[in-house]
C-alpha cells in the first residue's frame, strides 16, 4: 500500500490574516517568537482565562495597566506604585487611548480564532517575519513576563503555532506601509492573503479557490525544464477536466497529446519564482494544483509502479491538514486515481519519465508527501 498526505490545508470562507506589531518599538520580537506566544504589554491586566470580560470591567482592566505600565516606563512622577484594586480605576476615563487598548484587547483574544493566521513582522528589513496559527480558543490567556520591562508582572499572551516564515523586505508593499502608522494590530486585506497562505501551507483551497507551491532546491532551471514542466500541468489539466466531466467514462491524453492542449478553467495560472531556492505556484478555481501535486509526486517517487497501485486499490489518500470526510480531499484522490486507472499503459510510464527528468534536475518537490509504504 502506498500512502499520500495531500498535505493541504482547507480554509473557511471567514478564515482571518492579521499582522501584529511585536510590542512598542518592536521590542518583543524576541520574547513573542521564542516563546510561541503573543504578547501584549499590558502589565496586571489580569484577564480570568475562558471568561469574556464585559465594557466597564475591561476598561477600568486597561486603564490600570496604563498606569503600571506608565509607572514602569518612568514618565509618571508618584513613587508609588499605582493601586492594584480594579476600584481604584474608572470605566469611563482614558479617552482614545484607552479605547483603542480596548480594542486591541477584542482582537487578540476574540476576532483572532484558532487556526487564524498571524504575522509578527521584526524592526529589521534583514529579518524574517514569522507566521503562526492561533492555536488557542477565545480567552485562553497565557500568562507571561518580561521582567526587563515590567519586573514581576503578569503580560497576558495569545497561544501562537509558528510554521513558516518569510522576509520582512518580501511583505507587500500596503503592509510596509501601514506598519509605518502605530497600529498594534490589523487585518490583511483579503487580496493580499494568498502570499501568507502559499508560504504557510504550501498546497491549500478557499472559497472555490486552489492552490499548490512547488518548491525549486536547485539554482539551474532552463527553459526545457520550464517546458516540461508545463507540459506536465497541461497533461494533469486536460485529464483533470476529462474526468470531472466524464468520471469512468473520459477518454484520458496520454503526455504527448495533452501537452499543448488548451483545458480552459482547468489550465492553472502559473506563478514563477526562481531563485535559489525558489518556487513554482499553480492557482485555479478548479482542483487542477492539487491533483497536480499527487500525480507529480506519484510519478517522480513511486514511478509506473503507482497505475498497478491504483487499479489494486492500494493506493490511499488521506489530508493531514483537514477532516477525515473533507470533500475537497475526496475529489483530489478521485480524479487522482481515475486519470492514472484511465491511462494506457505506456502512457502513465512516459509522464514519470518527463516529470522525473525535472525533479532531477531542478530539485523540484511537490507539496505533498509519501507518508508510507507497506
Amino acid at each position: 500500500m502506498i500512502e499520500i498526505d495531500l498535505n493541504a490545508r482547507i480554509l473557511s470562507e471567514d478564515h482571518n490574516v492579521f499582522i501584529v506589531r511585536p510590542g512598542n518599538a518592536y521590542g518583543l520580537f524576541g520574547e513573542i517568537t521564542q516563546r510561541a506566544s503573543l504578547i501584549l504589554e499590558l502589565p496586571g491586566l489580569d484577564l480570568t482565562p475562558g471568561v469574556r470580560p464585559d465594557d466597564a470591567d475591561l476598561r477600568r482592566r486597561v486603564n490600570r495597566s496604563r498606569a503600571l505600565r506608565a509607572w514602569y516606563n518612568g514618565t509618571q512622577y508618584a513613587t508609588d506604585k499605582p493601586p492594584a484594586g480594579l476600584d481604584a480605576y474608572s470605566a469611563t476615563e482614558g479617552g482614545a487611548s484607552a479605547a483603542q487598548l480596548v480594542g486591541l484587547v477584542r482582537t487578540f483574544f476574540e476576532k483572532m480564532r484558532p487556526g487564524d493566521l498571524v504575522v509578527v513582522p521584526p524592526k529589521s528589513y534583514m529579518e524574517d517575519a514569522w507566521i503562526g496559527e492561533i492555536s488557542g480558543p477565545a480567552y485562553d490567556v497565557q500568562p507571561e513576563r518580561v521582567a526587563r520591562l515590567f519586573g514581576e508582572e503578569i503580560l497576558p499572551g495569545r497561544a501562537v503555532r509558528w510554521i513558516a516564515r518569510i522576509p520582512k523586505r518580501d511583505l507587500p508593499f500596503s503592509i510596509l506601509d501601514a506598519l509605518q502608522k502605530p497600529s498594534p494590530a490589523f487585518l490583511v486585506e483579503r487580496s493580499q492573503r494568498a502570499v501568507f497562505y502559499k508560504i504557510a501551507y504550501g498546497n491549500y483551497s478557499i472559497s472555490d479557490f486552489y492552490s499548490a507551491r512547488f518548491e525549486v532546491t536547485e539554482a539551474d532551471f532552463d527553459t526545457l525544464d520550464d517546458v516540461l514542466l508545463q507540459a506536465f500541468f497541461n497533461f494533469v489539466a486536460a485529464n483533470t477536466k476529462a474526468v470531472t466531466e466524464n468520471g469512468d467514462q473520459a477518454i484520458v491524453r496520454g503526455f504527448a497529446d495533452a501537452a499543448f492542449v488548451d483545458s480552459g478553467e482547468f489550465t492553472p495560472h502559473l506563478q514563477t519564482n526562481i531563485n535559489s531556492p525558489g518556487d513554482i505556484t499553480l492557482v485555479s478555481r478548479v482542483i487542477t494544483p492539487l491533483v497536480a501535486s499527487v500525480l507529480f509526486l506519484l510519478a517522480v517517487q513511486v514511478g509506473p509502479a503507482a497505475k498497478g497501485e491504483a487499479e489494486a486499490d492500494t493506493l490511499v489518500l488521506k489530508n493531514s491538514k483537514a477532516d477525515v470526510q473533507d470533500p475537497c480531499t475526496a475529489a483530489v484522490f478521485k480524479s487522482s486515481t481515475q486519470i492514472i486507472k484511465l491511462l494506457d499503459l505506456d502512457e502513465w510510464p512516459k509522464a514519470c519519465e518527463r516529470a522525473q527528468e525535472v525533479a532531477r534536475k531542478t530539485g523540484l518537490k511537490s507539496p505533498a508527501k509519501v507518508e508510507r509504504r507497506q
